[in-house]
């Protein structure tokens, strides 16, 4: 089991510096180029994560990861899945605590095809899929 939670060190590790610079230095507002930065960070991360946790599940025969095709396509897929669930968390915590980090639709798209870009990225360079062991 601490195999799996191991996985989530670098997107921890990015959410707390994203909160950390959001909460504590406002820094989104003042660095604007930074909320893109992060948002590719945060899909290369989210990819890490994802990737090493299909690679486990696949090794202790819990999930079959099937072909590197098959593996890409079910990372990628998580991938965007992800990205999706975090611009809701963005659309709930604006509404509940009146945040506006969400500040128009295009700006919710930038930030999903940002996180897609950078998990996308990700799989390609960094091939993942190589330690399915086929």
């Amino acid at each position: 089991m601490l195999t799996y939670i191991r996985h989530v060190k670098f997107p921890a590790a990015v959410f707390l510096f994203h909160s950390y610079l959001s909460l504590g230095f406002d820094a989104y507002e003042k660095i604007m180029w930074l909320d893109t930065v992060m948002h590719f960070i945060g899909g290369v991360a989210i990819a890490c994560f994802i990737t090493q946790t299909v690679i486990q599940l696949d090794k202790n025969s819990i999930l079959d990861a099937g072909s590197s095709i098959s593996f890409f396509l079910l990372s990628l897929g998580l991938i965007a899945a992800s990205t999706v669930l975090w611009e809701f968390a963005e659309f709930i915590t604006d509404r509940c605590f009146d945040l506006n980090t969400q500040v128009s639709v295009t700006n919710v798209m930038k930030d999903q095809f940002l996180g897609m870009i950078g998990g996308f990225m990700y799989l390609i360079l960094y091939k993942p899929h190589m330690q399915l062991g086929r």
